[in-house]
């Protein structure tokens, strides 16, 4: 029965059961998908600036500037230097021009049409 109390003591909605009536209702939410993480995510990583982690799919971009500083590191202090900038993967971006510091410290400054 449509907007009237069930067996279970709760009211339906549209003659769908109680449950799935919630469920479904949760799931339409605007706050169901927005997790602290992604909410962070959107204020530091969109179209107009990017600040972290690199941007795995970027847009497409052209290089101003690549610059690799292994290859100036003597051979004696180049293990050390590897093995301490290795997982370096950081992106700032703003209005499309973009500084990205890589593995082994390679930094690129590019320029295209956004940042996501």
């Amino acid at each position: 029965m449509a907007g009237g109390l069930d067996d279970e003591g709760c009211v339906t909605i549209t003659g769908a059961p109680c449950a799935s009536a919630f469920v479904s209702a949760a799931a339409d939410g605007p706050s169901a998908a927005a997790t602290p993480g992604s909410i962070v995510r959107s204020i530091f990583q969109n179209d107009l600036w990017w600040i972290g982690r690199a941007n795995p799919t970027p847009p497409p971009r052209a290089d101003v500037l690549v610059f690799t500083p292994l290859s100036l590191i003597p051979g004696f202090l180049k293990p050390a230097y590897s093995w301490f900038t290795q997982n370096l993967n950081f992106e700032a971006c703003f209005l499309g021009a973009s500084v990205t510091v890589g593995p082994y410290g390679t930094t690129t400054v590019a320029v295209g049409r956004g940042c996501a």
